[in-house]
């Protein structure tokens, strides 16, 4: 929608509001510069849409009703007199509603940089630039955790990528590393989901739980076979020796600059926002030292039971 189709739908928006039976919002006056509605003695002006629109993504017509409800309640407390803490409370509010749309306003000044976009796209790496991945089986000759290797481990598991290195597939490769004698040594077969280079797991049909990640010896010796079927010499991860045999290979999917800035843009400005948020109450509470009661659920609770 063009900047100017949205203060005009505005206008129109609060026209109609004017024209309400409760007759808060006066229509005989004219309405000049940037003020959509007056209600009583509050007046709500086109900016204040405009930032409840963006910040909750809502058509014109919604944000305007939003605005005009507000004005409504703040100029019935006012009317109605009600007790000062209620009025206090509601002022505070709308005050702090006031100034998260500034925030928002003020976010959009700058163009998002490309090193935001980045930024935001590290989180979203599996749906916007997922790396290439490798799925593999393996075979590990675990060695105990406490640094005490056994000689032997390495030769052991040499023999175990001996015994492998013509399997015809997975369910080959497992029979053949299990058929293999050890020499006490705990033996795993495994087939393992696709992983990057860098160790983070990368599931082809839905985004990961979490940051779920291999081994990185592991993953960078996986990342290396280039062909289906190809196996691994001995790796040495922090588990013990592996035989890797490349299953699967999957290219590298990354959406262009262009498509990433606009699917990410409202999370950036929303990032800033909440930035520039965190600052602003740093600077107050410097400025306004705050003292919260001890005591405050006692006493909280106290008025909950007077009521």
């Amino acid at each position: 929608m063009k900047v100017s189709n949205f203060w005009h739908m505005i206008a129109l928006v609060g026209v109609c509001h004017a024209c309400g039976p409760d007759k808060l919002a006066d229509s005989s006056l004219s309405l000049g510069g940037d003020v959509v509605a007056i209600v009583g003695g509050e007046t709500v002006r086109a900016e204040t849409v405009l930032g409840i629109a963006r910040r909750k993504g809502l058509a014109p017509s919604a944000a305007v009703r939003e605005a005009v409800g507000d004005a409504v309640f703040a100029h019935h407390a006012r009317v109605e007199a009600l007790e000062e803490p209620v009025l206090g409370v509601t002022e505070r509010g709308a005050l702090a509603r006031r100034l998260l749309e500034q925030l928002e306003v003020e976010s959009r000044h700058t163009p998002v940089t490309d090193n935001e976009i980045e930024e935001a796209t590290r989180r979203h790496w599996w749906e916007m630039a997922r790396p290439q991945s490798f799925g593999t089986v393996h075979a590990v000759v675990m060695v105990p955790p406490d640094g005490k290797e056994p000689s032997n481990a390495r030769l052991v598991a040499s023999r175990v990528g001996r015994a492998v290195a013509g399997a015809k597939d997975a369910d080959d490769f497992e029979q053949l590393a299990k058929a293999v004698d050890v020499e006490g040594f705990e033996l795993r077969v495994e087939r393992l989901p696709p992983v990057a280079a860098d160790g983070r797991v990368v599931p082809i049909d839905e985004a990961p739980r979490g940051d779920m990640r291999f081994d990185e010896e592991f993953a960078r010796a996986a990342s290396t076979l280039d062909a289906l079927g190809q196996q691994s010499a001995p790796v040495r991860s922090k588990f013990g020796y592996h035989i890797i045999r490349l299953e699967q290979k999957h290219p590298a999917r990354i959406l262009p600059l262009s498509e990433r800035h606009e699917r990410l843009f409202p999370e950036i400005i929303a990032d800033r926002a909440r930035a520039r948020l965190k600052e602003t109450l740093t600077r107050l509470s410097v400025a306004r030292p705050v003292a919260i009661e001890r005591s405050v659920d006692e006493l909280t609770a106290r008025v909950g039971m007077r009521r």
